[in-house]
């Protein structure tokens, strides 16, 4: 995960980015990506909760290469 912290303190995240990473058969690439849309989408409460708070964001790298993501997100270095 990669994050913003405030300027001042108290030093607080202000913005998250998570990266999932999965490796499999590519005909399961698209269940991962859909598993994680509807988690951030609204199944997974913490993230729910989180969001609330802050912007947070996602991308899915799958086999090593880019697979998907929060269409808001920006790209994050590695």
């Amino acid at each position: 995960m990669v994050g913003e912290l405030s300027k001042q303190p108290p030093w607080v995240c202000t913005a998250a980015h998570v990266v999932f990473e999965a490796t499999g058969a590519l005909a399961d690439e698209e269940a991962v990506r859909t598993a994680i849309e509807r988690s951030q989408g609204g199944i997974c409460g913490v993230s729910i909760m989180i969001k609330h708070g802050m912007p947070v964001t996602w991308e899915l790298h799958y086999n090593g290469h880019v697979a998907g993501g929060d269409p808001h997100a920006t790209p994050q270095a590695p």
